[in-house]
């Protein structure tokens, strides 16, 4: 025993001995039971200033220190329930089974002073029973489904209330917006992600996967193709880009009998001349490539958008999955539209594309971006000759996607050879220096006509 560490001890004993010794000469068991009091407090503040480590038990030949460790919610350690509960089941067997008159009667009186001490324990751990009470809320929220049974209002008001409370935990700017943000999640997560009452929630897609073929023709090629009129020779050498998509991915509901998916499809497209619109976007849709049937689109011509191509198709669920195949052909300015975005309409989980080039024509180099994902998973980008892959293992939002561009590839040799030498940049002017000629005027050689 190290006395600069165990002194309480000690002095527990003296204070327990003095009390029984008291007794037996005065036969007053106020006094006694008072100092078997003191003793326990002397013997609580021990314990917790020791704080053993957890697996310590009670000694009585060693040391008389109940079992403490440390607590999970951060408090300081103290004396364990169950250690509380066998101090007061002590206490109140000696205080009843021994008689206070007889020989043993100060083991009466120490029974009184062991139940004292444990309500001092207990309540000197009424902090831990706020654990109990967050117990017993889940209990009867969750496990019981009482946040069923609440209506639609009160249940918003109590998930807004919980985003709050959680978000004060670490904002302290007295301007962020934490009502805001909490509305705004609550509408995201259960008024359009999460099922609800609201039709068409909580619908997901997962394995969105894509190949993109890129053929780079002319206008005549495509009107050939199409068995239709030649058009001019200026139309016909008109460079176009035809995209053909091959899409398939799997859609879950909540529920096992939901009604008929409907797979929506947006184009927009720059103008083309000479070329019929209702040529320009061709879809079909199905289960699978072999049912796949012609999708109906509707042409809406906006000045400032260009070609507004739309339509859907409906897809049967089987317990609670269906299945899609799309296929798109797009015939696209090259002049205008050397690049590909495309952005989903509803949750999608993992995206996997591939876009290529079919066909002779001039190197190129491509490059691109999952757009959104919220940052918390890492997209992988793949560099193809003539092609680039993307593989995204996260979840996506309506109007994230991604976002590729392209261009013609040009030899480093050519960009060297294009600067120039050394003599040629000696005799260069100045960097934001006029030309004397831009002075002089626009006819003048020299700077020598009049001011």
């Amino acid at each position: 025993m190290k006395l600069k560490r165990d002194w309480p001890l000690l002095a527990a004993v003296l204070l327990l001995l003095a009390g029984v010794a008291m007794y037996l000469d005065t036969r007053d068991g106020v006094v006694a039971v008072m100092m078997s009091m003191a003793s326990a407090l002397v013997l609580l503040i021990y314990a917790i200033q020791v704080s053993p480590p957890t697996g310590a038990y009670i000694s009585a030949a060693k040391r008389l220190y109940v079992y403490v460790s440390p607590r999970e919610d951060g408090l300081p350690s103290g004396p364990r329930r169950t250690s509380i509960a066998l101090l007061v089941l002590t206490g109140l067997a000696l205080s009843y089974f021994v008689d206070d008159t007889g020989h043993l009667r100060f083991l009466h009186h120490l029974g009184l002073g062991l139940i004292v001490a444990g309500t001092v324990s207990a309540v000197w751990q009424l902090p831990e029973m706020k654990s109990f009470f967050v117990e017993l809320a889940v209990a009867v929220m969750v496990d019981a489904k009482y946040l069923t049974k609440l209506q639609k209002e009160d249940l918003q008001k109590m998930r807004e209330k919980s985003i709050q409370a959680m978000m004060r935990r670490f904002a302290k700017n007295p301007a962020y917006e934490i009502h805001a943000i909490a509305t705004w999640l609550d509408r995201l997560l259960l008024g359009s992600l999460l099922p609800s009452e609201v039709p068409g929630t909580g619908i997901y897609r997962k394995d969105y996967r894509e190949q993109v073929v890129l053929e780079f023709i002319s206008l005549g090629e495509a009107l050939d193709q199409w068995k239709l009129k030649p058009g001019s020779e200026e139309h016909r050498a008109f460079k176009l880009v035809k995209q053909t998509s091959i899409t398939t991915y799997t859609v879950v509901a909540p529920g096992t009998k939901p009604p008929p998916y409907r797979a929506n499809l947006i184009v927009w497209a720059a103008d083309i001349p000479g070329f019929p619109v209702d040529r320009r976007v061709s879809v079909r849709s199905g289960t699978l490539q072999t049912d796949a049937q012609p999708m109906k689109l509707e042409n809406k011509n906006d000045p400032n958008a260009g070609e507004i191509f739309s339509g859907h198709s409906l897809h049967e669920f089987k317990d609670g999955i269906a299945t899609v195949w799309i296929e798109t052909v797009e015939y696209r300015s090259l002049e205008s539209e050397s690049w590909i975005f495309n952005s989903v309409n509803v949750l999608t989980h993992r995206l996997d594309t591939h876009i290529y080039v079919k066909g002779d024509t001039e190197e190129l180099s491509f490059d691109g971006r999952v757009t959104g994902g919220l940052g918390l998973e890492t997209p992988h980008t793949t560099y193809l000759p003539n092609g680039i892959a993307f593989r995204y293992d996260g979840w996506l939002l309506a109007d994230h996607g991604y976002f590729v561009w392209w261009w013609k590839k040009v030899n480093p040799d050519s960009i060297v050879s294009a600067l120039p030498d050394a003599a040629a940049q000696a005799d260069a002017p100045a960097a934001g220096a006029i030309p004397a000629s831009t002075i002089a005027g626009p006819d003048s050689h020299e700077n020598t006509a009049d001011p």
